[in-house]
C-alpha cells in the first residue's frame, strides 16, 4: 500500500515522498503523483482540492516511489493526502501526512479560545478547539527551536481526562517556566474540577510567548 512522507529540506522547503507503490513509477502505469490539501475518496475522475506539487511519470524506470518538493510561507500545521494518478486518469489514495511549518524568523499568531470559558457554565471546549490548542503549542514550541509535543489526540465525544489538559499545560510549561503557567494547571487530577480560569490562564501563558 503506497504511504505518504513529508521532511524539511531547509527553511520552508519541504519534500514528500510517496513509496510501496504497486507498480513502477512510469508512465505505462502512471500519469503523476503528488500532494493535496483535502482527502478524497478512492478511485476518483476529480481531486477535491487544490494540487499542492506534483511529479509527471517518465518512460522509463523501476522505482516504486516518487518525490517532489514544495513550499510554505505560513505558520500552522497542515495535513496533505497523496495521490496517484493512473493512465485510465483516475486518481488513487496514497496516504496522509501532517506537519507543524513554523518560520523562525516570524512569531506565530496569538491564540484565543474559540468560545469564552466562564465559571458556572456548562463545559464547552470541543475537541476541534483543543485540538487547535494543541497546534497552537506545538507552533510556538517548534518557534522556540523545542520539538513537538506528542499529544494524545481528542475526538467528539470522548471523556475529557485530567492528563490530556496537563500534557498543554506542561508542554506550555516547558517553553519557559516564566511564561506563568499555574501549578494547578499542571497539577490537575482525576475528579478535580477543572476551572474556567484554568483555561484563561494557559491561554494567556501561551501568548506570553516573544
Amino acid at each position: 500500500m503506497a504511504s505518504l512522507s513529508i521532511s524539511l529540506i531547509s527553511g520552508n522547503t519541504y519534500q514528500w515522498t510517496i513509496s510501496g507503490l504497486s507498480l513502477p513509477f512510469k508512465t505505462t502505469n502512471y500519469l503523476e503523483a503528488g500532494i493535496t490539501d483535502a482527502s478524497f475518496s478512492n478511485n476518483t475522475a476529480n481531486l477535491t482540492g487544490s494540487k499542492t506539487s506534483s511529479t509527471s511519470a517518465t518512460s522509463t524506470g523501476t522505482s516504486t516511489s516518487v518525490s517532489g518538493t514544495f513550499t510554505i510561507t505560513a505558520n500552522g500545521t497542515y495535513t496533505f493526502y497523496g495521490f496517484t494518478r493512473a493512465t485510465n486518469y483516475y486518481y488513487y489514495t496514497a496516504g496522509s501526512y501532517t506537519i507543524t511549518h513554523v518560520d523562525p524568523t516570524q512569531r506565530p499568531s496569538s491564540f484565543n479560545w474559540y468560545f469564552a470559558k466562564v465559571s458556572g457554565e456548562d463545559f464547552n471546549v470541543s475537541a476541534i478547539e483543543w485540538t487547535y490548542f494543541q497546534d497552537k503549542i506545538n507552533e510556538f514550541r517548534i518557534y522556540k527551536g523545542l520539538a513537538a509535543y506528542g499529544f494524545t489526540s481528542v475526538y467528539t465525544g470522548m471523556d475529557f481526562y485530567a492528563f490530556i489538559f496537563r500534557q498543554c499545560a506542561n508542554a506550555i510549561y516547558e517553553i519557559s517556566s516564566t511564561l506563568g503557567v499555574s501549578s494547578d494547571c499542571r497539577n490537575v487530577q482525576t475528579d478535580d474540577d477543572i476551572k474556567a480560569w484554568y483555561f484563561t490562564n494557559l491561554a494567556t501563558a501561551l501568548n506570553n510567548v516573544t
